[in-house]
């Protein structure tokens, strides 16, 4: 399916969510968006509550804070690739789950 986005043609692709476990298993699930109603049950499913969650900064994560999870995010569109969260003590970055294919 196409969709023309400001005088583009743009193709849908697929949105895949995933969770790594720091060397452990791999998660990945097909969602139809990247709407937080889409993606937070998916962490729910697959994260401990209490669990270190690292993003980038898309707002549909917004709450995971609140949730129970320990939430920290990396600034991709600011090339910001690691940087050390002292709030919960450890370098947050998205690379894994990014290098695995997995999203």
């Amino acid at each position: 399916m196409r969709r023309r986005v400001a005088g583009l043609v743009r193709q849908h692709l697929a949105v895949v969510v995933g969770a790594i476990e720091r060397g452990g298993n791999l998660v990945t699930a097909v969602v139809p968006n990247q709407r937080k109603t889409k993606l937070e049950p998916f962490v729910v499913a697959n994260v401990a509550i209490g669990g270190v969650i690292h993003t980038d900064e898309l707002n549909s994560y917004r709450g995971l804070g609140a949730a129970g999870y320990r939430h920290a995010t990396v600034n991709d569109s600011a090339e910001e690739y690691a940087v050390f969260d002292y709030r919960i003590g450890a370098t947050v970055s998205v690379n894994s789950i990014e290098i695995s294919g997995g999203t």
